[in-house]
């Protein structure tokens, strides 16, 4: 947001919902945060548990790292 020189509220002002991801540096997911209604934000948690939400960050983060890994030729 800064880097297109918009303040975030005029970015979001005419949505009713929004995310924001985390990242730990080389697009590695960390997480992400869910911005609505309470309404909103539980029919969210339903449709993600739905859609099997069990990956667990650390399992991204390990692939990731073996695929840094992989591309160095380090492995």
């Amino acid at each position: 947001m800064q880097a297109l020189g918009v303040a975030p509220e005029r970015l979001v002002r005419a949505a009713d919902s929004f995310t924001v991801r985390l990242l730990k540096g080389l697009a590695t997911p960390v997480g992400t945060v869910l911005v609505g209604t309470n309404e909103f934000i539980t029919k969210a948690r339903r449709l993600r548990k739905a859609l099997g939400a069990g990956i667990r960050q650390v399992g991204i983060l390990a692939a990731e790292v073996w695929l840094l890994c992989v591309t160095w030729s380090v492995v």
